[in-house]
């Protein structure tokens, strides 16, 4: 079996998930991810088999967070880390930018090249803005303010 066909297995396995949860899984040395239905209509993407992933989703990310969004990308492709995890702004296929955690792990071939890059994707949205304890607000909410403070200024 080829590791494209281990990865549309893999993922037809962990993508029932909640919904603002997007799961991926990417043939790295092929340059193919695969995306839930729910993804490919929520973000607009080509289709449940995008071709230059990292390309697609650089593209989707808000200006403000596109320079750490390639500092953190680099890390795990040059394997000075072997995971992401990292929130950020993301357009929708509405146009919006929402708050967005993605997390993923490489995952290395027997040559110590990466092999596969799989992942998870949450959407903040919905969520009360201020934390239930000490009522300050939570970090998606801080982004979206200062988000609108840039725009306004």
């Amino acid at each position: 079996m080829q590791s494209t066909d281990i990865n549309t297995k893999i993922f037809e396995i962990i993508s029932n998930i909640p919904d603002g949860q997007f799961i991926f899984v990417e043939n790295v040395a092929a340059g193919i991810s695969n995306w839930s239905r729910e993804a490919v209509e929520y973000f607009g993407l080509p289709g449940i088999n995008v071709f230059n992933t990292k390309e697609v989703m650089r593209a989707m990310v808000h200006p403000d967070d596109v320079e750490r969004w390639d500092q953190e990308m680099e890390a795990v492709f040059s394997l000075q880390r072997d995971g992401f995890f990292y929130t950020y702004q993301i357009r929708n296929a509405k146009g919006e930018y929402v708050p967005c955690t993605g997390k993923g792990k490489i995952i290395l071939g027997e040559s110590g090249a990466p092999l596969i890059f799989a992942g998870s994707m949450t959407i903040h949205q919905g969520e009360e803005a201020n934390d239930a304890i000490t009522d300050l607000p939570k970090f998606q909410s801080f982004l979206k303010q200062v988000s609108q403070v840039k725009k306004r200024n």
